[in-house]
């Protein structure tokens, strides 16, 4: 155990060495951008968090990006999601529609009833500071699952050669009497120990590592032959606290971007960082100048007065007035410039800047009075479609992994709705259906739109042409797009049936009107008999023909 604890303490030391001046990096941005993410190396209770900070603009366009992410991407209050399988044809049998309908709601339920929505808000607060925003997932016996944002200033990372974050370790503190409510006093070193008992909130620094366990033991189930390595040790006595482990990745590390040779990401408030650092200081030198405006610097002779100079608004200056001299006596104010006009302009020119790094004018509602509202709607849909990238590396990153963790906690704890046989050995896919997605996907709706619009007028006019598509693939994927709820379109199954009913009761209608089109003519057809044949009719011809034949016969 003690050379498992030094072999994690070794990995972590060359992770801390690695990150280098990203480190010093996170503490600017905590500092200029970010005072709510206190830093991990300088934490002092009560300290001041605002002291570098004269203009929020900054803070306030990382909050608005974090809110706009959370209501274009996973709003919710409403769907943002859909669950099929990788065959279409599969997803529209009822019995599997019906199936996935259910897991959906099971997800829905976890997401609601735990922190999963107020921790997902954190981590793209991360995300657009620091450019990494890692997010747990772990069991949790009320509500199965339960999420935490982890600060990316303990977090120090590895990826494998995919480029999967596959290596994380944590540092952080906890109290003498924490650690021994969460490991028992036996595992502590003795001056955890001796801490507990006489000073108990003394903190001392925690390594947690979480990494693939390539040593595992074939055949065994235990938690030290898990596939994903969690291991918890002292940093300073090296003693390994606990040793256990995860079936699957319990640790997401979403990226904004990543610089070419890099594993730590890269956002918006390390781009806006240096004009929120140019903003603060030019909102220091304008208060500076309206200081000297409101209260300038005062030229006064070298003698001649009495007593200090009182600067206090109102305030009376006495000096001894020469009357053979002229106004050069007097207390005259040091002039400084008048008009701080540029000044604004440029401080405007700053905090636009700062906002558009935080794409705020994409993410917030777009208005110009002078534009259609369809022509609002369109320009707003071009630039959401900027983010596409954003979106796809957070599809990867965050949502896949979060679903597939939660998939496995539902599925070893027997939430798992039971699954119809046809599904055994299917793989499951997550559409993603919020307006960010949706507008990735506007060029394909406006596609099939207007296909269809192309074709009216010649099927109309009966022409064969709808035969060169598949109609009810077309519909399902226009309603996919729009975010028609999936549960209200029907299975193939019951499409089918709908189908056959019709088309049986359109025949045995059919059968119906042509049964009674006969009946009607022949109830027209025996008055007419009764009253015999019209002359020189066929009918009547026929008549005739058989009256002497049989007038003939009779004689």
């Amino acid at each position: 155990m003690a050379t498992e604890a030094k072999t994690i303490k070794d990995k972590f030391s060359q992770l801390e060495s690695d990150r280098g001046t990203y480190s010093a990096h996170l503490d600017e941005l905590v500092d200029n951008l970010m005072p709510f993410r206190q830093n991990y190396n300088r934490r002092e209770t009560g300290a001041k968090k605002l002291e570098k900070i004269l203009d929020s603009t900054g803070v306030h366009g990382l909050l608005l990006f974090a809110a706009g992410i959370m209501g274009k991407m996973t709003n919710a209050g409403s769907d943002w999601f859909d669950i099929t399988t990788e065959i279409d044809e599969l997803s529209a049998i009822n019995e599997v529609k019906l199936w996935l309908d259910k897991l959906k709601r099971a997800y829905i339920n976890i997401f609601n009833k735990s922190n999963f929505y107020a921790q997902l808000h954190e981590c793209y607060i991360d995300i657009g500071g620091f450019g990494m925003g890692p997010f747990s997932c772990l069991e949790h016996p009320r509500t199965l699952c339960y999420f935490k944002a982890i600060s990316p200033i303990e977090t120090y990372i590895s990826d494998n050669r995919y480029g999967e974050v596959d290596t994380v370790y944590r540092l952080f503190t906890m109290t003498a009497r924490q650690m021994v409510q969460q490991w028992g006093e036996a595992k502590l070193s003795d001056s955890v120990q001796v801490a507990a008992k006489d000073k108990p909130f003394t903190t001392f620094e925690i390594i947690h590592g979480i990494y693939p366990r390539n040593d595992r033991q074939p055949g065994k189930e235990d938690k030290v032959n898990k596939p994903i390595a969690s291991c918890y040790i002292e940093r300073n006595s090296v003693t390994l606290l606990s040793e256990s482990g995860f079936e699957d990745m319990p640790i997401m590390i979403p990226r904004f971007f990543i610089a070419s040779g890099e594993v730590y990401g890269r956002g918006p408030g390390m781009l806006a960082l240096p004009d929120v650092k140019m903003l603060n200081r030019m909102e220091s030198d304008i208060l500076k100048a309206g200081q000297k405006k409101l209260s300038p610097p005062l030229l006064v002779p070298d003698d001649g007065f009495m007593g200090p100079l009182k600067l206090i608004p109102n305030g009376l200056n006495f000096f001894r007035s020469d009357r053979r001299s002229t106004m050069q006596d007097n207390i005259g104010a040091f002039p400084v410039p008048d008009d701080l006009g540029y000044a604004e302009e440029k401080l405007k020119q700053k905090r636009d800047q700062i906002r558009s790094i935080f794409y705020n004018d994409m993410l917030q509602t777009f208005h110009d009075a002078q534009m259609t509202a369809t022509e609002v709607l369109k320009l707003a849909e071009e630039r959401l479609q900027l983010l596409g990238p954003f979106q796809g590396r957070m599809n990867s990153e965050l949502y896949n992994p979060t679903f597939d963790r939660i998939f496995g906690i539902m599925l070893r704890n027997g939430a798992m709705p039971a699954p119809p046989e046809i599904m055994m050995g299917q793989s499951l896919k997550i559409n993603y259906i919020n307006p960010l997605s949706k507008v990735q996907r506007t060029t394909e709706a406006d596609g099939i739109a207007r296909t269809f619009a192309f074709l009216a007028p010649l099927h109309q006019a009966g022409l064969p042409v709808m035969d060169n598509l598949d109609i009810d693939g077309a519909i399902r994927d226009f309603a996919e797009i729009s975010g028609f709820p999936s549960k209200r379109i029907n299975s193939t199954d019951i499409i089918e049936q709908t189908r056959k009913a019709r088309t049986e009761q359109q025949a045995v209608e059919a059968k119906a009107a042509q049964a009674a089109q006969i009946a009607e003519i022949a109830t027209k057809a025996v008055p007419a008999l009764s009253k015999g044949a019209e002359p020189n009719s066929l009918m009547s011809a026929l008549m005739g023909a058989g009256g002497e034949e049989s007038g003939g016969l009779a004689q």
